[in-house]
């Protein structure tokens, strides 16, 4: 291959890593040299501070040989914008893969949350062990499952480095176990080449847990039985696994060799494969696949064998192992090679370092090849067998030999070959010769920033120190390298200094540092020209302006008018913005006794302290290069939740592993209420208050004043009303009527909800006769619950929505199923306000003594879940687990036309996907945001208008599913618009000729449109409503209009897992899906073959998965949730209504819809307390008893040391569900009823504060009970 053919070739321009006894790759390499070993005997004392049980390490086959990553429990948490209960809850394999992915970006010269182009993620990590031995207790916490899903989860190890980098390329997560990381690497190489991103970060993390810790040998094992790794040895008998991170850089060449990058290393080829069944058993590894992989790379990168004079090997120090990869090797490399290839590995010196292997393999032959050093091989004295009978095509090193030059390129392979037969092979080449660059003379202007002071010092302390001892620099490399890479922070320094020797003095004096916090973006610069500058520095400032700034400065005077004219140009040049703003920064055009240059160069520096954007690259004309550079100084801190001791007897509640055992039928048991005492339980149960507007209401009503209950009426009215009966009146949907009724009466204990039982009417529309049910249903409980949650005075309280056929015990008595949404409404109400216990109980003719008796009795019983109470009998909602097996043949066809709601959504789209490919369906997709004319979607993507990237998405999926091959008619429609609807099928029949399959999938995804249910307006609740059950009405209205041959035979919805468990902000939505649920059984009662299936979080998109029951460790992937629907879709025929739950359903019920959330439960005293974190707000302390409680208890539910009484309940990590706790623990402690809006609405102590003083007794200071 040709040194200038790099077309193909994949440039590796920043590496970054974590070793046994190695912090850095450059401690690493200094390590291998001097034959420092990472591998190392671990102490009793270290065995046991880290947990290793006695009985374990006392045993006779325990061998104390290991390698340690120092301070995996410690975390820079601020920097990375974490609060302490992320930072501690976090898996440190997360935690070092970030660190590393930021360290290998400012290591190749980019800011590493400002790179440019697209920039994708690869990696993968072992299993979680931090998860299961220290933290596995947070799924019953507030949050904990998010905590779990987003730092635990192997899913989210690549992701969440996108998420806090800001990096928009691929990112995924590859498991391969001991390849892993170099088929990451792999991946990455494939993403460039294919132009998917335009940077990449690839790499693995592994770090078992207990740390540092020896092992167990067995017999037959393959870990080494004395901790000594002997690899291509005759006497190799095992290996020794080791923790380790890794992360490299890579781009593409052509762009690196353009961009002035640090290239240490050209990946030529790579290539991946399996060794399928060619072997002797899953975990063995297979001769054909390993010789196959490097004969691929090797064709990739387009070299002889015979050329490459390195081979990294994955070499474990198994004699099988080792003996396999030989043979393989011997394969591929031909007899009689001009030099016999070196093979070596790393694992003598650090371990197998499991999914860091392989990038650890890589990160040493690019070292290998940057300091043309042939590495040498420990404890090699006798070599394998297949290794001498190869001869003299390879050899084995006792120590490192220089790399002589030869007539090829300096070239490298590396292997790494994973448990299951996926085996991964890179070739590499010596980066060629970088050219000189041009000098430029100073001034020069350095620029640091840190996220906080003690940070910044140190990066001024390892700059300093690395230019003293790397004299060759060039400063003004080292000066653009700064600029482009290490200015994110707002706490910046800059330092202005002449050359290499300066900058060193300059580092060291604190008289010289320039430092600021900027607080703007990008502000505007005044300058002002006083009116006698000297005329010399005026002409030496023109001349400056030219020469540093490239001003056009020929013919400017030297005036202050000349000098002002020719700064402004330079700096316009550069991106700045000149102006006279509020904002701006003023600065006055005056030498104070500088020289003009410095003098400019210390304004661009105040410039950017200010925030000013620089363009760099301009500043340096173009000829500015990247060079290597010291990384951020991470400081880190303790996070660490100590390992719980294992619980034997505990049960599993977490996810299933089998998805046939996801899906659960919803049934109505049989639920005998006792009616003895029932007169004095009704009493005890007062005072009631009672919603009534029907004579079924009456009803209930007279009984409570029979059994001698106190009662209080309310029925719906024009305006907020009380009459002298003691009645009231109210507008059902007003919540400031609610809130006036409750102001004027003794706090209810129990409240009978049931304006739902009155009549709507008989609209002509079924959509109008649903959106009119709304305002005495679903409107006007939300109205109730705001009044009851926003009232400091309230105590707790027993809420019941009565409905009238909202349900369906036996089928045809489900009569009114637009009040449904009440039953999907109340779980929501109940887990976002702790002191409100709200429930349902459906009813049917409410007149005979017997069901007036037993709904009472169903209100007071203990809450076990919704209940019906049909025929004088009650009757409660459960679940039956309904195993679905995978249908033998697809439920849709070859060629099917499939009909998609909200088609161009996350699940919508996903199941396009699918069935485009793997079904060859043709598919009409609606979506509600408008599309523009086909003619136009050229235009329209060439040149995306403000506000349009939405659309601009819909239009490229579309096209993305028509070069897969599909067929796909997509259409603008409002799901809810029954014409617009008719439209849609109108047209799906004229082009496809009708419909077979249709998915109902509209809904609302913005995240506007989700909050606590009390707070959203109507139009934020309509879009649920309207998505989601009007969808429903007016696309079964529109399908009527086929004739009976073209119409569809499977219809299936995508309802949601929160219309069973609710969901904190969930309860609009999860009313909605109610409500599709039950308008799916009528639908099916008349013969439509629909099945409205509650699925369970799809994880599509990782910032949308809610906190709360169908969050995190539950959610689905894509490829799942494709496999539930298949099997759901195949069940039409025999299932009308299933429930989709990862696991264990009636675990998570009792949890969140029957438990007690609002129970405040204990603080661990032992749990860590971590610094209040470094907030814009200043520190207060608490003025008073109250408050000083308040700020305790934040501090110990939020795990900090102190908090301020004006910090930020969310800015120190606060969210939803903790706001629950907290509301119950404060509540408890001082004695009052806080509602959880509380927290939300007065974020602060302080603020809160006030609230509890206006609710205690005589505004006096409360003290804890």
């Amino acid at each position: 291959m040709s040194e200038s053919a790099f077309d193909t070739a994949v440039a590796l321009i920043g590496m970054s890593g974590r070793f046994p006894g190695a912090a850095t790759v450059a401690e690493l390499w200094h390590n291998l040299r001097t034959g420092v070993p990472g591998l190392r005997e671990i102490t009793h004392d270290e065995l046991a501070d880290a947990g290793v049980p006695s009985e374990l390490s006392g045993d006779p086959g325990y061998v104390r040989v290991g390698g340690a990553v120092p301070d995996i429990d410690r975390f820079d948490a601020t920097m990375f914008g974490l609060n302490p209960r992320e930072a501690e809850t976090m898996d440190p394999q997360h935690r070092l893969f970030l660190e590393c992915s930021w360290e290998a970006l400012e290591a190749a010269g980019y800011c590493p949350v400002d790179v440019p182009g697209q920039v994708g993620v690869y990696g993968g990590c072992a299993f979680p062990d931090y998860m299961v031995q220290n933290v596995s207790g947070l799924i019953g916490e507030p949050g904990g499952v998010l905590l779990l899903a987003v730092g635990n989860e192997r899913d989210s190890l690549t992701s969440f480095v996108s998420y806090k980098l800001g990096l928009t390329g691929p990112s995924m997560t590859v498991q391969s176990f001991c390849s892993t990381s170099l088929v990451a690497v792999h991946l990455a190489c494939q993403g460039l080449l294919t132009y998917d991103c335009d940077m990449a970060l690839a790499g693995g993390a592994f770090l078992p847990l207990p740390q540092p810790a020896g092992y167990l040998y067995t017999e037959g094992g393959i870990l080494s039985p004395d901790g000594i790794v002997r690899s291509f040895d005759a006497k190799a008998n095992g290996t020794v696994m080791a923790p380790g991170v890794g992360v490299v850089a890579l781009k593409r060449m052509n762009d690196a060799l353009a961009d002035g990058d640090v290239i240490h290393a050209v990946i030529l080829g790579s290539a991946v494969s399996n060794d399928g069944r060619d072997r002797v058993g899953y975990t063995a590894p297979g001769v054909d696949g390993q010789a196959r992989v490097i004969e691929s790379a090797l064709a990739a990168a387009d070299v002889n064998p015979d050329s490459v004079g390195y081979v990294e090997c994955h070499a474990t120090g198994t004699m099988l192992g080792d003996s396999i990869e030989l043979a393989a090797m011997n394969r591929v490399f031909g007899p009689d090679p001009r030099t016999p290839c070196v093979l070596g590995t790393i694992k003598p010196m650090l371990g197998h370092l499991d999914r860091a292997a392989g990038v650890a393999g890589l990160i040493r032959a690019t070292l290998a090849l940057e300091h043309r050093v042939l590495p040498g091989t420990p404890h090699h004295t006798k070599p394998n067998p297949v290794l001498a009978a190869a001869g003299d095509r390879f050899t084995v090193l006792a120590g490192d030999q220089p790399w002589p030059a030869g007539t090829d390129p300096r070239r490298a392979g590396v292997s790494s070959f994973g448990l299951g037969g996926t085996n991964a092979h890179v070739v590499l080449q010596e980066a060629p010769p970088r050219q000189a660059g041009v000098p430029r003379t100073g001034p020069h202007l350095l620029t640091m920033s840190a996220a906080d002071p003690a940070a910044l010092d140190e990066l001024t302390a390892r700059l300093r120190d690395h230019l003293t001892a790397h004299q060759d620099t060039d400063l003004a490399d080292v000066a653009f390298t700064l600029q482009e890479s290490r200015g994110y922070f707002a706490l910046r320094r800059a330092v202005v200094c002449a050359d290499l020797d300066d900058a060193v003095a300059a580092l060291a004096d604190p008289a010289r540092w320039i430092d600021g916090r900027t607080d703007r973006r990008d502000p505007r610069l005044h300058l002002v020209t006083p009116a006698d500058p000297p005329a010399d520095w005026c002409a030496e400032l023109v001349s400056a302006a030219g020469e540093l700034l490239g001003a056009a400065v020929a013919g400017v005077p030297p005036t202050g008018v000349g000098a002002a004219a020719a700064v402004t140009d330079g700096l316009t040049r550069l991106g700045i913005r000149i102006g006279s703003t509020p904002d701006a920064v003023e600065v006055a055009l005056s030498p104070d006794g500088a020289p003009a240059v410095d003098w400019l160069a210390g304004t661009l520096a105040r410039l950017w302290l200010a925030g000013a954007t620089i363009d760099w690259a301009a500043l340096h004309h173009g000829m500015g290069r990247r060079v290597e550079l010291p990384t951020y100084p991470f400081q880190r801190r303790h996070y660490w939740v100590k390992a719980a001791p294992a619980d034997r007897d505990a049960q599993a509640t977490g996810r299933c592993a089998d998805p046939s055992r996801w899906t659960y039928l919803p049934t109505w048991f049989e639920h005998p209420l006792p009616l003895t005492d029932l007169d004095a339980r009704l009493r005890a149960a007062g005072p009631w208050l009672v919603f009534t507007a029907d004579p079924r209401g009456d009803a209930l009503v007279q009984r409570l004043r029979d059994a001698g209950a106190e009662v209080t009426t309310v029925r719906p009215g024009a305006t907020f009303d009380a009459t002298d009966s003691g009645e009231f009146a109210v507008r059902p949907g007003e919540p400031s009527d609610h809130e006036d009724l409750l102001r004027s009466q003794v706090p209810p204990r129990t409240i009978i909800h049931g304006f739902a039982l009155r009549g709507t009417g008989s609209a002509a529309d079924a959509i109008d006769t649903f959106e009119a049910a709304q305002e005495y249903g679903f409107y006007s409980a939300l109205a109730l619950a705001a009044a009851l949650a926003t009232d400091p005075g309230a105590e707790p309280t027993e809420l019941i929505l009565l409905t009238g056929g909202a349900v369906g015990v036996v089928g045809p008595d489900l009569t009114d199923p637009e009040h449904a949404t009440l039953v999907g409404l109340a779980p929501s109400l109940s887990q976002e306000n702790p002191h409100l216990r709200c429930r349902t109980v459906d009813v049917g003719d409410v007149t005979a003594p017997a069901d007036v008796d037993r709904t009472l009795a169903a209100m007071i019983a203990p809450f076990e879940g919704p209940v019906a109470v049909r025929a004088g009998e009650a009757w409660l909602r459960g679940y039956r687990s309904l195993p679905l097996a995978a249908p033998e043949t697809g439920p849709i066809r070859s060629g099917d036309t499939v009909l998609i709601t909200g088609g161009l959504g996350d699940v919508g789209l996903v199941l396009a996907r699918h069935l485009a490919a793997g079904r060859d369906c043709r598919l009409v997709l609606t979506v509600r945001s408008p599309l523009p004319p086909r003619e136009e979607w050229p235009a329209f993507l060439a040149a995306v208008p403000e506000g349009a990237d939405r659309t601009a998405r819909h239009i490229r999926n579309v096209l993305d599913l028509e070069a897969r091959g599909a067929q796909v008619l997509a259409v603008s429609a409002d799901a809810a618009d029954a014409e617009a609807m008719r439209e849609v099928v109108r047209a799906a029949d004229s082009v496809f000729g009708g419909v077979d399959v249709v998915v109902h999938g509209a809904g609302v995804q913005n995240e506007q449109f989700f909050d606590l249910a009390h707070r959203m307006d109507r139009a934020a609740c309509q879009a649920h409503l309207r998505a989601k059950a009007a969808g429903f009405l007016a696309l079964e209205a529109a399908l009527s209009i086929l004739p009976a041959g073209r119409r569809p035979h499977r219809l299936i919805t995508l309802s949601s897992l929160s219309a069973v468990l609710g969901g904190i902000a969930l309860g609009p939505y999860s009313a909605a899906n109610a409500a599709l649920d039950a308008y799916v059984r009528t639908a099916r009662l008349r013969g439509t073959p629909w099945i409205t299936v509650d699925w369970d979080t799809w994880a599509i998109d990782p910032a949308r998965l809610a906190q709360g029951p169908t969050a995190g460790t539950f959610a689905m992937t894509p490829e799942e949730g494709i496999a539930v629907f298949e099997r759901a879709l195949a069940a039409v025929d025999h299932v009308g209504h299933a429930v989709i739950s990862t696991g264990p359903l009636a675990d998570r019920i009792a949890q969140w819809v029957t438990g007690d959330l609002a129970a405040p439960g204990t603080v661990d005293d032992d749990r860590e307390r971590y610094p209040r974190p470094d907030l814009m707000t200043p520190y207060a302390e608490p003025a008073d008893e109250t408050e000083a409680a308040i700020a305790d208890i934040w501090a110990a539910v939020l795990g900090l040391e102190t908090v301020g009484i004006d910090d930020d309940f969310f800015e120190l990590g606060g969210h939803s569900l903790i706001a629950i706790q907290l509301a119950s623990r404060i509540g408890s402690a001082l004695g009052v009823r806080l509602p959880v809006t509380a927290l939300v609405e007065q974020p602060t102590v302080r603020r809160l504060g006030a609230i509890i003083r206006i609710a205690t007794p005589n505004h006096e200071a409360a003290t804890p009970a």
